[in-house]
């Protein structure tokens, strides 16, 4: 599902859909020519990078202009590159956005657990009470615990129905 992004043009339509994307997730081989446009929308001053801060970490993402008013939304304290661009309409509050960059991706990542999204994206993990549980429980969005061990994506064996039992002309 992963998308295969032709120009800066399209990157801008993603880094829109999935509002945070972390910076290492530029080196991923399946993210082919990202980090070019990547530089051509920062040039451009359509995208910034915002450095979020946690106890002695720091993690770097790409936003969108459009939604560099939304970062202090999701922490004051979170330095950008350049000043929020000044956008018409309502900021909306933070379990909104994380809401929409969870679906953002979910579109690109397929069916993944809450685990698997809070550490691509770098939130706290979930069960503890913060916006990332509040939001997957408020969204109603299908978050598929980890499969087991000995699981198979084969279909399960199905008895065979003998002609005896079928109804007649089938």
């Amino acid at each position: 599902i992963w998308p295969d992004i032709r120009d800066e043009h399209e990157f801008h339509d993603l880094l829109c859909g999935l509002v945070l994307l972390p910076v290492e997730a530029m080196q991923d081989a399946r993210a082919r020519g990202w980090d070019v446009f990547a530089a051509r929308l920062e040039e451009s001053g359509r995208a910034t990078i915002a450095r979020f801060s946690a106890g002695n970490s720091t993690r770097r993402f790409l936003v969108a202009a459009e939604r560099t008013t939304w970062v202090p939304v999701l922490s004051p304290e979170a330095q950008l590159g350049v000043h929020p661009m000044k956008m018409g309409g309502e900021i909306p509050t933070a379990e909104e956005i994380l809401r929409k960059t969870l679906q953002g991706w979910l579109q690109i990542t397929g069916p993944a657990t809450a685990a698997d999204l809070a550490a691509r994206l770098g939130l706290p993990a979930p069960g503890a009470q913060t916006p990332l549980s509040l939001t997957l429980d408020s969204t109603k969005l299908t978050l598929l615990p980890p499969p087991p061990a000995d699981w198979t994506a084969d279909p399960p064996e199905t008895s065979a129905v003998s002609a005896a039992s079928r109804p007649a002309g089938t």
